[in-house]
């Protein structure tokens, strides 16, 4: 029977290993968005969005889980990874549950727009619908090119500063897992759960 610590540092391995693969994925994905944008498809555009978004809410979830159960987990697994404040994006899965539950969005929107006019799948600068018809609430997709960010229902958020930190997350789980996970490299990581 393994001992307590080795069962922490393998879970904590899997972890680092989720991350990796999940910044690997959302950078893939920058990647398909600025083709999308280069080629002016805002169909694909949308589509990676939406992509990228739920790669961040999964994300947000190891980090950030909601259940106090796997607070410790979260709290280390920031600590090994050196989130900085301006990370906040992460912890918040507002924009993610925007996507996950547009069925939800559509009908409030339905029952509270005064106008019923929509605006969904549109990139451009930022402005284009200002002093129009459309309220911000009336917005539910729109990207703003030369910004690189996404807006929905009138909340902002910043992809431009999520694909840093897609690199950052995934250039610290390979160090991280370069470690084997008995050596005291690995186990320095993760010191506040020994």
């Amino acid at each position: 029977m393994q001992n307590s610590e080795s069962t922490n540092l393998m879970l904590y391995s899997l972890f680092v290993d989720e991350v990796e693969s999940h910044s690997n994925s959302m950078l893939i994905q920058f990647k398909y968005l600025e083709l999308s944008i280069n080629s002016r498809n805002n169909s694909s555009i949308f589509s990676t969005i939406k992509i990228i978004l739920l790669l961040t809410g999964q994300l947000s979830l190891i980090f950030h889980p909601s259940r106090n159960k796997y607070k410790k987990r979260g709290t280390a697994l920031v600590k090994a990874f050196n989130l900085p404040d301006d990370t906040d994006f992460l912890s918040s899965r507002k924009m993610r549950d925007h996507i996950a539950h547009m069925d939800e969005r559509l009908e409030a929107w339905h029952s509270t727009s005064s106008n019923k006019y929509i605006v969904r799948n549109c990139s451009g600068p930022r402005g284009v619908f200002n002093g129009s018809i459309f309220a911000p609430d009336d917005i539910f997709e729109y990207y703003v090119l030369d910004e690189g960010k996404f807006i929905f229902r009138g909340d902002e958020y910043d992809l431009a500063a999520l694909c840093e930190t897609a690199k950052r997350l995934l250039i610290k789980a390979k160090e991280i897992s370069s470690y084997p996970k008995s050596s005291n490299e690995f186990k320095e990581y993760f010191s506040v759960v020994s």
